[in-house]
């Protein structure tokens, strides 16, 4: 009987382990064209079926390198960071200190302003809903460094923007997403608690969730593992300090840790924070099929949350079933949006849906001489110009108010960008001149004479 017994258990680790290694292969088929088709340098993706967990990694830390990112390897997660936010106020509600409908007025310095709507002001639960009105960005954002955009803003100048912000909606009504609105309650909190917000985030959930290697200030060790951020043209990018906005966006972590912080989110790690978790995944309001929680969106299926984040030089995605007991993390060091696509894919796949690999459009090769002859600038209407430039063997193109981006050639004529989804296609006539460009973006074609060569 002992025998059996032994030889049972050693066939169904071994099937276990035979069916872990599947799902770790499925995933990588999946993830191995957003880095080969060079969308993303570098990529960590971390899975969660049941009691499996999986954690891989594919690309390299640094374009300029070879080294491979591991489980400790530190990224940028973007606005994921406002899940935590969120998590901090459904705690504060949990222990009975404050309720969803407090108005943010009562946890503020006296001297701040806030708008309000007709029938009430802005409550928590609106911030961190998304459905405060509050615009995305505030009125007085104007960065001194466009590499690094939110290092130089300060505490009053978000008290400032707060009090001369016009509202898009009535407090409660409708989902508006908002930077502002995140970084208020995140201040707000800190502010009523008296501690400042990244003291909060240590004392009340890294600690908690052993998420020890979580921070939004990075020790000189930590820095040593640290991702290069790179754009989404595939260019080194500056790591972003948000300072005063890291309720929004300023959280760096790597997969042991967010792997922990998912486990919490499906109730696979038991801690003090179980509560507050809950109330943080309750729907809000209906969007369309979907919805907003505190925090987290709420998938069509009404079970799955997510949210993603994104920096100058990195991507996040982070989703969840609890129903299923799946979930999955995905960190880059690219600027990226295309990885979300990825993300859907691995919580289908985990759900046990077949998914095919992603196809990018392959990058031609153009001669020099060719794309030579597409410099110049082209007015869609006078006030709006497409300026294209050639460096190296890659053309770019700067719209009127904006930042230069390169584009791809799919074909001589046809080149697509990758941190939108936009394609200009260049006109040459019968003796090969070109004097018309057409821009393809939102299902228009927007025709663009040249002005300039």
């Amino acid at each position: 009987m002992l025998l059996a017994l032994v030889g049972t258990g050693w066939c169904s680790v071994t099937a276990a382990q035979a069916a872990e290694k599947a799902v770790a292969e499925e995933a990588r088929k999946l993830a191995l064209p957003f880095v080969e088709s060079g969308y993303v340098q570098g990529m960590s993706i971390g899975l969660i079926k049941g009691d499996e967990r999986i954690t891989l990694h594919v690309g390299k830390v640094r374009s300029d390198g070879d080294a491979k990112p591991d489980d400790r390897t530190l990224y940028e997660i973007g606005s994921v960071s406002k899940t935590f936010t969120a998590l901090l106020l459904a705690e504060e509600v949990t222990r009975g200190n404050l309720k969803l409908d407090t108005p943010v007025a009562e946890l503020l310095p006296a001297h701040v302003k806030l708008p309000a709507g007709k029938d009430r002001g802005m409550t928590l639960g609106d911030l961190a809903s998304h459905t405060s009105g509050l615009p995305r960005m505030p009125g007085n954002f104007t960065p001194k460094d466009k590499d690094d955009p939110y290092a130089d803003y300060t505490l009053e100048q978000l008290y400032e923007s707060l009090g001369q912000a016009k509202l898009g909606s009535e407090p409660g009504r409708l989902y508006l997403y908002s930077n502002l609105g995140a970084t208020a309650l995140g201040q707000a909190l800190a502010h009523h608690l008296k501690q400042d917000y990244d003291a909060l985030l240590r004392e009340r959930i890294f600690k908690v969730l052993k998420m020890d290697d979580t921070a939004t200030k990075l020790s000189a060790e930590q820095q040593k593992r640290f991702a290069q951020g790179h754009t989404g043209d595939g260019e080194p990018a500056k790591a972003w300090e948000l300072n005063v906005f890291n309720p929004a966006g300023g959280i760096r972590s790597n997969m042991v840790d967010m792997m922990r912080y998912v486990e919490a989110q499906l109730g696979k790690r038991k801690s003090s924070l179980d509560e507050a978790i809950t109330l943080s995944h309750e729907q809000r309001l209906s969007l369309g099929s979907g919805g907003i929680a505190l925090g987290w969106h709420v998938s069509a299926d009404k079970v799955t949350r997510w949210h993603n984040g994104q920096t100058g030089g990195y991507h996040s995605f982070v989703g969840f079933n609890t129903d299923m007991g799946i979930g999955v993390v995905i960190l880059t060091n690219t600027g990226s949006g295309e990885v979300d696509r990825l993300g859907d894919q691995l919580i289908r796949m985990l759900a046990g849906k077949k998914e095919k690999p992603v196809t990018f459009a392959k990058v031609a090769q153009v001669d020099r001489k060719t794309l030579e002859k597409y410099v110049g600038t082209y007015a869609i209407v006078p006030a709006f110009q497409l300026t294209v430039t050639l460096r190296g063997d890659r053309l770019r193109v700067q719209a009127t108010g904006q930042d230069a981006f390169t584009i791809y050639p799919e074909s001589e004529t046809r080149f697509n960008y990758r941190v939108t989804k936009a394609a200009i296609t260049f006109d040459v006539d019968k003796d090969g001149n070109v004097n018309k460009l057409t821009l393809h973006q939102n299902g228009m074609d927007m025709p663009a004479l040249r002005v300039k060569p």
